[in-house]
């Protein structure tokens, strides 16, 4: 009876340093989850890292410290901003001038071709605004690769003595 005892607290004792080893692996695959992702969206990207939302300004303050990740970035922010102000500007003037028209008013069509002028110089600064978004999250994430300085393999192995969880670092 001891001697059944004995195997049966061993092997209680192997699934727990399993579980223990299986609890460790994840808790470390989920911590080193700093990467930033990225989701495509109807007209440009979204942005988020631990599933929390990313704007422009903060996408500028996690990659600060990448030096070229950051400088990408900052003019990605710059050409963001001056493509809304363009399509804002412009989305105005086109609007008022074609809801003059509505309103029984002749069209200013000076207005509205300025206003249409300022949306197509706005549209290629946004694209590009997104491309460079997209290099300097790729640029950052890459980064994190470079600094890792912990990166665990693991191998399961089984023997005699039973199944164990290797970990090579």
């Amino acid at each position: 009876m001891l001697a059944s005892g004995g195997t049966a607290g061993n092997k209680y004792k192997q699934m727990k340093q399993l579980i223990l080893a299986v609890s460790l692996v994840f808790a470390i695959l989920h911590g080193n989850a700093q990467q930033i992702e990225m989701k495509k969206t109807f007209g440009g990207y979204t942005f988020s890292k631990d599933g929390k939302h990313l704007n422009m300004k903060n996408l500028a303050a996690i990659m600060q410290p990448n030096k070229e990740a950051y400088t990408l970035i900052k003019s990605a922010r710059s050409n963001n901003t001056l493509a809304m102000v363009l399509g804002g500007v412009g989305g105005f003037m086109a609007g008022y001038s074609l809801g003059s028209s509505l309103r029984g008013k002749e069209v200013n069509w000076t207005l509205l071709g300025i206003g249409a002028g300022a949306i197509g110089v706005g549209i290629p600064i946004s694209i590009s605004a997104n491309k460079k978004t997209k290099q300097a999250v790729a640029l950052y994430n890459k980064g994190l690769d470079k600094t890792s300085y912990f990166k665990p393999k693991f191998k399961i192995i089984t023997n005699q003595k039973g199944i164990g969880l290797v970990m090579n670092f």
